[in-house]
């Protein structure tokens, strides 16, 4: 990621990008995927970065629901338990230099109703807590 030169870095993440897709083609999406979509079509923005920006406010959501499945993730990624993991992704979001992508694609909260509109498909209904367009409302209001 710090150097992009490096060619023979590029191929393990380019394998774990390929990886990556097909284990969610077989398995149940969520609320970012839900909004990353709606997000996405009508900002034009990178489906990718919409995802990265909503994951860590989306698992903050989501961590009620499955507490000890965040406990599993908390020990794969070095963090003392489940509830530090939306931070730890906040803080590579800003590592990567995703956070300050925030807001460059447009999104206003006008455009909520809109994204609320679009984002009840099939990978909303795989959340693991149902969400109200109130909750989602809230998730997006902390990307911008």
């Amino acid at each position: 990621m710090d150097d992009g030169s490096k060619i023979e870095h590029r191929e393990p993440v380019a394998l774990g990008s390929l990886m990556t897709a097909m284990a969610f083609t077989n398995t149940a999406l969520g609320a970012v995927h839900g909004l990353a979509h709606p997000v996405g079509a009508l900002f034009h923005a990178p489906h990718g970065l919409v995802c990265a920006l909503l994951l860590p406010h989306v698992c903050e959501f989501n961590l009620p629901a499955q507490p000890e499945k965040f406990d599993r993730i908390a020990a794969r990624i070095g963090c003392k338990s489940g509830r530090d993991v939306p931070s730890a992704l906040s803080a590579l979001n800003r590592r990567v230099g995703i956070a300050e992508q925030r807001g460059k694609f447009g999104m206003e909260e006008s455009a909520f109703p809109r994204i609320l509109a679009h984002s009840r498909s099939g990978s909303m209904a795989n959340n693991p807590r149902p969400a109200s367009d109130a909750d989602l409302a809230a998730i997006l209001r902390a990307t911008l």
